[in-house]
């Protein structure tokens, strides 16, 4: 969408003013709502779903009470000494049916090169998660959260309880994904999956797997790993956010989704190494030798990411002059002859 022009109209004035605008900003949530689904096939519907299911915003500008993640802060504009707002993402619901779910969905513009590959480059994908309902509390919850992103039917799901506000002592509300380990986890069956604790419980069946983790005592928390089909950190078009009624009566409530980011860059040690060597025989025969490695971590210094590919190449190349040999077989043979002579 191209806009040529806009117009800024008062009205209601009867007496001369002075207007000082300080800034204007197209808005908008990049969240889209899928709607609600009233079972567990997740057919998600739009369908009078208004008055359910709502996403918005909270943010320190426009809601006094709202207090970020400890140690979470807008950024800082050292030149006009400005602090953004921070603000986090609200997925509202009232009278949510029970065991159903409502979602949104957030669509990626296609991505390409290094864009496509940064996934690869950090080692976890992190969320802070808030929640606050009579139905929520700091021991028991009947809310669960779901983040799922892929490409299609192809795609990793992470599936949680919410407790009370943040949960910043126990930390049981925070997202912290290891992605190595789920790309690991992607590929590994029962008798190769390497689990956090011996009680963690793994399942797989063709095009879907399922971990489902333990506490300390063996007791599982409800926290669990879903993969269907074959989804790669690549290959990224959407992350749907939601939120799941474990009741069996309708609940009411907020969850709050803050600061969903990639952190700890890998810092693999990229190699490159390239054998050169000539060989020269007289003027008869010339041979040149090139060997070359490169493994998937090695980048220039105007790339921020390797191919995530190693390759290796040979070449060998061999001249040989036959004129020179001829004229040492014609001198061979005129001395033979007047040997002869």
């Amino acid at each position: 969408m191209t806009l040529a022009s806009g117009t800024l109209t008062i009205s209601d004035v009867d007496k001369s003013a002075i207007i000082q605008i300080a800034k204007v900003e197209l808005v908008g949530n990049q969240w889209q709502e899928l709607g609600i689904a009233a079972d567990s096939t997740e057919k998600f519907s739009k369908e009078n779903a208004d008055s359910i299911f709502a996403v918005s915003i909270i943010n320190t500008d426009d809601n006094a009470d709202y207090r970020p993640p400890e140690g979470v802060q807008g950024e800082f504009d050292r030149i006009n000494q400005i602090r953004s707002k921070e603000q986090s993402l609200i997925l509202k619901f009232t009278d949510l049916p029970g065991r159903a779910s409502g979602a949104a969905m957030k669509t990626l513009i296609s991505m390409s090169g290094d864009r496509a590959r940064s996934y690869l480059s950090y080692e976890k994908m992190k969320m802070y998660v808030y929640g606050t309902s009579p139905w929520i509390s700091n021991e028991n919850t009947d809310v669960e959260m779901f983040m799922r992103f892929g490409f299609g039917e192809n795609y990793y799901e992470v599936i949680q309880p919410v407790y009370d506000g943040w949960d910043e002592v126990k930390n049981r509300n925070a997202v912290n994904l290891d992605l190595e380990w789920l790309t690991r986890l992607k590929l590994q069956d029962s008798s190769s999956v390497k689990k956090y604790r011996e009680t963690d419980i793994f399942m797989d069946s063709t095009d879907f797997k399922e971990y489902r983790f333990t506490d300390e005592l063996g007791v599982e928390t409800n926290k669990v790993i879903r993969i269907k089909g074959q989804p790669a950190l690549n290959r990224i078009k959407y992350f749907v956010l939601g939120i799941r009624n474990l009741s069996e009566t309708p609940i009411t409530g907020e969850v709050w989704l803050d600061e969903l980011r990639l952190s700890g860059v890998k810092k693999d040690k990229g190699i490159s190494m390239r054998l050169q060597s000539r060989f020269n025989l007289g003027d008869i025969l010339k041979t040149s030798i090139a060997f070359k490695i490169q493994d998937g971590d090695f980048h220039m210094l105007q790339r921020r990411l390797g191919s995530n590919k190693s390759n290796q190449s040979f070449n060998m190349n061999t001249g040989l002059t036959t004129c020179r040999l001829a004229r040492i077989d014609l001198k061979e043979l005129q001395r033979i002859l007047n040997g002869l002579m």
